[in-house]
């Protein structure tokens, strides 16, 4: 009924793994490094998501609805995974939930979430990432990423240090007044200024698009 940390820990080769619906934990290690698997579902009587990290050739992970917390670095360096699906009840993303993961292009939000843990985001490549109005908490570097289009609701209260990054962002949208968006930004160094093309924090919204909606 568990598989053992580190159990297929760097098994290079290994392309595919069906387990039964009686595995009720998996370590949080046992599939690190597994640079070949494919595809993986994790059975339903699992309450936490192991880690990925490091599986380069991974592409589709199925969550149910039982997962309610995963371990730090879920999906660390997946380079071919393309969405994740979120899993209602979830609430928090860990350390490095998706660190690296150049090809996400979907992500699914359950409205259970509340905050997104550091450097969760960090160093992919969004078209458009749209942060729900259920955050509260956005941790340091946790959406340091590449993005054309950033949507950011007026719920967010805490913020760590750079927790949008260094990269340059296209366009903001805030769902929220611009007093709110200046309390957004008091928020320690939320931004840093490489972000912008201009080396103050106050030409932030001269150098980014900033667009308000109720």
């Amino acid at each position: 009924q568990t598989i053992q940390s580190y159990a297929f820990y760097g098994c290079t080769s290994l392309k595919q793994v069906e387990l039964p619906n009686s595995v009720k934990s998996i370590g949080s290690s046992a599939f690190v490094k597994c640079s070949s698997l494919v595809a993986f579902k994790i059975p339903p009587l699992c309450t936490v998501a192991p880690s990925f990290s490091y599986c380069t050739n991974l592409q589709t992970i199925t969550l149910h609805d039982n997962i309610k917390s995963f371990d730090i670095q879920t999906f660390n360096q997946c380079t071919s995974l393309e969405s994740i699906d979120i899993p209602d009840g979830v609430i928090e993303l860990p350390f490095a939930f998706a660190r690296g993961c150049t090809a996400l292009k979907t992500i699914d939000f359950p409205s259970s979430l509340t905050k997104i843990g550091e450097d969760a985001f960090r160093d992919c490549n969004f078209e458009t990432l749209v942060i729900p109005n259920t955050i509260n908490s956005i941790d340091k570097y946790s959406l340091a990423a590449k993005v054309k289009n950033l949507y950011l609701p007026s719920s967010i209260t805490e913020a760590g240090n750079y927790a949008l990054g260094t990269y340059v962002i296209d366009n903001i949208y805030f769902n929220g007044t611009i007093n709110q968006y200046i309390d957004l930004l008091s928020l320690n160094n939320i931004i840093s200024s490489a972000t912008t093309s201009n080396k103050s924090l106050s030409w932030l919204t001269a150098s980014i698009p900033i667009w308000f909606f109720l």
